[in-house]
């Protein structure tokens, strides 16, 4: 699909080539030197036109490149100032020589050669401002996509530092499980398939739908349960109004882990709210958990740094994520305008 810029030059071409027409026909005569001498005007405009197409398209674009291609498109310039004095060195000189039949005074031939170096000047100027503006357009076009590329790079990065975290929490649940022999190994055996089966599949993908999200954090939660001491009470809600709504995946899940792993006990009772709503404003997800002593810190963890710098490039101006403790509680709130 042709760019915006590529469009404007289009546009800016075609002006110029029919403004240095009209320009040629009033100041130069070029009417009346057609009809006496075709052969010489056509020559001489189409000059006019190749010095144009060839500093667009050739020389400034070479003269940003390296080496000998800047060296080249340097010689192409030069060579154009060269043909310029060949053809108005003699005087009255071809094809000036053309004009002489009707003016009969050599000092309005002269002056003609002088017009002719003031459009030559000006076609240079025109056309090299225009070629430099889109080899800087170009220039700024390849550093964005680079820019997105570097993105993509850290966010793969980021994606392979959380899932094996994210693994291995759900692992370590099953492996307790069955080493203490728990009736609900095999359960979790099976829902950790499944949860192994979603990440395996969704996080490749750049969005994917909320409900599904939802129900993975449903999932790993249910798991959790299994290994969680009775003193330990999660209570998660999700109500949403735009089925269609799409999140980055395994980007909420994170706050989820650390709440369940950091917010539990065996020895006190415990409870883990999480509640996520969707609605015209954006998504909210909402993550508390009293604060149990000697546990880490959430809000220095690896994963929750991960998930900042992912917001970061993913939501950039679209989102807010607050991380207090509040009267003996650490709370998570997450707005994201989708």
């Amino acid at each position: 699909m042709p760019s915006p810029m590529n469009n404007l030059l289009k546009y800016i071409d075609l002006g110029f080539a029919v403004v240095l027409a009209v320009m040629l026909y009033i100041i130069f005569s070029l009417g009346r030197w057609i009809e006496d001498s075709p052969l010489s005007a056509i020559i001489f405009i189409g000059f006019y036109y190749l010095i144009y197409v060839v500093n667009r398209k050739i020389s400034v674009p070479m003269m940003f490149k390296s080496g000998h291609q800047r060296m080249l498109g340097l010689l192409i310039f030069v060579a154009a100032v060269l043909a310029m004095m060949a053809l108005t060195h003699y005087s009255p000189g071809w094809p000036f020589y053309e004009l002489a039949s009707f003016y009969h005074d050599s000092s309005k031939v002269e002056m003609s050669q002088q017009r002719a170096w003031l459009f030559f000047v000006t076609v240079q100027t025109f056309s090299i401002a225009v070629s430099v503006l889109n080899e800087y357009w170009q220039l700024r076009l390849r550093e964005q996509i680079q820019e997105q590329q570097r993105d993509k790079i850290e966010l793969a990065l980021f994606q392979a530092q959380l899932n094996p975290h994210i693994l291995y929490n759900t692992l370590n649940s099953v492996y307790g499980l069955v080493v203490t022999k728990n009736e609900h190994a095999e359960e979790s055996f099976v829902q950790a398939i499944e949860l192994s089966r979603y990440m395996s599949s969704m996080t490749h993908r750049e969005y994917v739908s909320v409900d599904d999200e939802a129900q993975y954090i449903s999932n790993y939660i249910d798991l959790q349960r299994l290994r969680l001491s009775a003193h330990s009470h999660i209570t998660f809600t999700y109500d949403s109004n735009n089925p269609e709504a799409q999140v980055a995946p395994m980007l909420l899940i994170t706050f989820v882990g650390n709440a369940l792993k950091y917010g539990t006990s065996v020895t006190q009772a415990t409870d883990i709210n999480v509640d996520l709503v969707v609605n015209d404003q954006g998504l909210f997800l909402n993550v508390s958990n009293p604060i149990i002593a000697g546990s880490a810190r959430q809000s220095s963890g690896t994963g929750i740094l991960n998930c900042r710098n992912r917001l970061q490039l993913i939501y950039p101006n679209r989102h807010t994520l607050d991380i207090v403790e509040r009267d003996g509680r650490f709370v998570v709130n997450l707005h994201i305008k989708i």
